[in-house]
């Protein structure tokens, strides 16, 4: 066998680990589920099971209705989630570069970037609807800051953990800070990048949830609270599910691309 065909292997080990671990997680969500509504004994008027959603969202007369309005909301989510996403990895990548690049800036700006991270998003919506309006800029705001300051310190990190001998033999040959940042610091932290994500990846949707709740009155985050407000408790569950399953399958997704990226360009960091 050649070495597309071990490539070919390890690739399907990889999807079959990932799929498996899947499987494990939902496994274990559902017992905790079902655990969760007979310890606190909660009424079944409001806390419904696995079987109340499925009935909910197939078997009943209206289920492809209620599909149909959980994932036309379900699609302006991940559409919200995306552009934050997007926007709040890439302006990170950015800062973290610069930092490694001026270290006078990551001690002006890192002090700041810290304090700002803990204090709650919660708190800085109302502020940030009023400064970037409830559109899509504001969502790409709050999305992106979200994303922002956990990909920020996971990057910054891994774009200084190159050895100092690369860096040294960079140096000899009389390479600039910008080609060693180039050719050695970016692709040593491309193992920190695919961390940042898959702890990114479904904070944004979080983050996406929080600015229909509060700002847009769409997509899921909006539904969910409407739909509690008119005692609509089925809906309510189907809308947790699924945001929960995509939430997963989102995680599951960046750590299988990360382990093919990672073992065609950095088999050492995939180990």
């Amino acid at each position: 066998m050649g070495a597309e065909g071990d490539r070919l292997v390890k690739l399907l080990t990889r999807v079959g680990r990932a799929v498996g671990t899947l499987a494990v997680s939902t496994a274990i969500l559902l017992v905790l589920w079902v655990g969760f509504l007979k310890v606190f004994h909660i009424d079944p008027f409001v806390g419904k099971g696995p079987s109340d959603v499925y009935r909910y969202l197939f078997t009943v007369d209206a289920a492809a209705e209620n599909r149909s309005v959980l994932f036309g909301a379900l699609g302006t989510t991940l559409w919200d989630a995306l552009l934050g996403f997007v926007v709040g990895g890439v302006s990170s990548v950015g800062v973290a570069m610069a930092f490694v690049l001026w270290k006078p800036l990551e001690r002006s700006f890192m002090p700041i970037a810290m304090v700002l991270r803990s204090v709650p998003i919660v708190a800085m919506v109302p502020l940030l609807a009023l400064v970037f309006g409830r559109g899509t800029l504001g969502v790409i705001v709050i999305v992106g800051i979200v994303v922002f300051f956990p990909t920020l310190v996971l990057v910054t990190h891994g774009l200084r953990s190159v050895t100092k001998e690369a860096v040294e033999l960079m140096a000899v040959y009389d390479a600039g800070p910008g080609t060693t940042l180039r050719k050695v610091r970016l692709p040593g932290a491309v193992a920190s990048v695919f961390a940042a994500a898959r702890v990114a990846a479904p904070g944004a949707i979080l983050g996406a949830l929080l600015c229909e709740w509060f700002l847009t009155g769409k997509g899921m985050g909006y539904l969910m609270l409407s739909a509690g407000t008119q005692t609509k408790y089925n809906l309510v569950w189907a809308a947790t599910v699924v945001v929960t399953v995509i939430s997963i399958l989102v995680y599951t997704l960046v750590t299988m691309l990360e382990r093919i990226v990672l073992d065609r360009y950095a088999p050492q960091a995939a180990r």
